[in-house]
């Protein structure tokens, strides 16, 4: 573990919980496990009760894990993994997924869950109906929604304390639990099913691109839904294909929701599944993620790995693009579709200058978008020109690591603009608390009078420089997310 990721994963906290969750999270990454005595010892600035408050807030989170001594409490032994802390910033994605599916109550109830990292759905209303100024039934009833699109499940620590208190008649419980929104119940935010929600639109969107039926997307779509209706589908696995969709459940739902005629969707199925007869279709230029099932008879299947597999490619293109120029994207591309080359094959097959296409695929080594393979023959003994090659799998990984960074950077710039204008944004804070108490538009406007004009002007700036940042922060925890859905799926394969 290097200090490095040390000292971002204690500003994600410090951002996130406060200066005394990360001075007690500090302690616990530093040390392979700690006992709240050694902690009392090692954190003498707070006092027992905030340092046991810090490791319950942690607990409740899920980024703490505690082996428990029933019989003498001190002896508790607590850990703590820098991966989990690491999960945090994904945080953003899910309330940005939130707000879109479920509207502003929505964002509110991710950000509560997130926060808390489980609540009681009483609890969870209460603190919301407050925030939004909405009535109670309202909110309840987008909380049943995320409970019942499966976005809301029991809390896992909650299921680990029910079959440790009970093993013989948890299971029946916890069957019960998941069926139906019970009072007095823990339930956070199922973190799995918002992972498999970007994946779906981001695939959504590529099918989009790839076929220019103007039904695309609607199809996909439904196809999605008709898999998520489905018992037994992709739950809980990473699986490379989905299960099988029979065509009737596809245009019934089109025609329901969509109000599309059959023979259009029909038209638009074939489409999406059109091999060209008496060419050479190789398997490196597959792009019909909606496929036949060859099994069975009028079905279809999403080919989740080659989905994955495009978008990964586009997005690696794109990003070797915006760092080494067009021609670097140009020639990584050859070597994802061709596999290991010399250095005169990739100058052949791109037709860049030799001395140019050299330098790049240095460049590209250095910045490790490639790797050197030596190129060695049976018997041979003069040395070879070295091959070069790129894996789905090394640049989902690569990406990954730069993604995570970019996060890292667009925090310590909001944080830095909030500590230069924190004097301004508290005072911009009260006013707004202030004002949502009044009901007369001439006070509220004399209260915001009281800002003089150069702080308007700044604090302008600030919102738009926040609102910029906050936009940026939610798109590389969306692409985060199907990066690390690629690393999973490329180590598996």
């Amino acid at each position: 573990m290097t200090s490095r990721r040390v000292q971002i994963a204690e500003f994600i906290l410090t951002d996130f919980y406060g200066p005394i969750v990360s001075a007690v999270a500090h302690q616990l990454l530093r040390n392979h496990s700690l006992t709240l005595p050694q902690l009392q010892q090692r954190v003498v600035q707070y006092p027992r009760g905030k340092i046991k408050e810090s490791l319950m807030c942690l607990l409740q989170n899920g980024l703490v894990t505690a082996q428990i001594d029933r019989n003498q409490e001190s002896r508790t032994q607590f850990r703590m993994s820098i991966d989990d802390v690491f999960s945090i910033i994904h945080c953003a994605g899910f309330i940005y997924r939130a707000n879109l599916l479920f509207g502003e109550v929505g964002r509110e109830l991710a950000h509560e869950f997130t926060l808390h990292g489980q609540l009681t759905a009483p609890e969870a209303v209460d603190i919301v109906k407050d925030r939004v100024d909405r009535p109670r039934p309202e909110v309840q009833k987008v909380i049943n929604d995320m409970f019942e699109t499966n976005f809301l499940i029991t809390s896992p620590l909650f299921e680990k304390h029910l079959i440790h208190r009970d093993e013989k008649g948890s299971r029946a419980l916890l069957a019960s639990y998941n069926q139906t929104l019970t009072d007095g119940i823990m339930y956070s935010l199922n973190n799995r099913r918002f992972f498999e929600q970007e994946r779906n639109e981001i695939i959504t969107e590529i099918v989009g691109m790839l076929h220019c039926h103007p039904y695309t997307k609607n199809i996909i779509r439904c196809v999605i839904r008709v898999l998520e209706t489905k018992k037994g589908g992709d739950e809980g696995k990473m699986l490379r294909t989905s299960a099988s969709v029979h065509q009737d459940e596809i245009i019934n739902m089109v025609e329901k929701k969509f109000r599309v005629s059959r023979n259009e969707i029909l038209q638009c199925l074939k489409t999406l599944t059109f091999v060209p007869r008496n060419t050479q279709y190789r398997s490196q230029d597959d792009i019909l993620i909606l496929k036949k099932d060859p099994n069975q008879a009028n079905c279809y299947i999403l080919d989740w790995e080659l989905a994955i597999r495009i978008w990964l490619r586009q997005t690696a293109l794109r990003y070797a693009s915006e760092r080494h120029g067009h021609h670097a994207s140009c020639i990584l591309g050859m070597l994802l579709f061709h596999g290991p080359s010399e250095i005169e094959a990739i100058q052949k097959q791109t037709l860049i200058c030799p001395k140019e296409a050299k330098c790049i695929v240095y460049t590209l080594e250095n910045d490790n978008f490639l790797e050197r393979v030596e190129n060695i023959t049976a018997g041979d003994t003069h040395r070879q020109e070295p091959r070069y090659r790129s894996t789905y799998l090394g640049l989902a990984r690569l990406l990954e690591n730069r993604w995570e960074q970019a996060i890292f950077n667009v925090l310590i710039q909001r944080k830095e603009i909030a500590d230069t204008h924190r004097v301004l944004l508290n005072k911009y804070k009260t006013l707004d608390k202030f004002a949502r108490t009044l009901d007369d538009s001439e006070e509220i406007t004399h209260l915001w009078a009281s800002l003089t004009r150069p702080e308007r002007q700044t604090l302008h700036i600030l919102r738009q420089q926040l609102l910029q940042t906050g936009v940026q922060q939610q798109s590389l925890c969306r692409e985060l997310i199907m990066l690390k859905q690629a690393s999973m799926t490329f180590t598996e394969s």
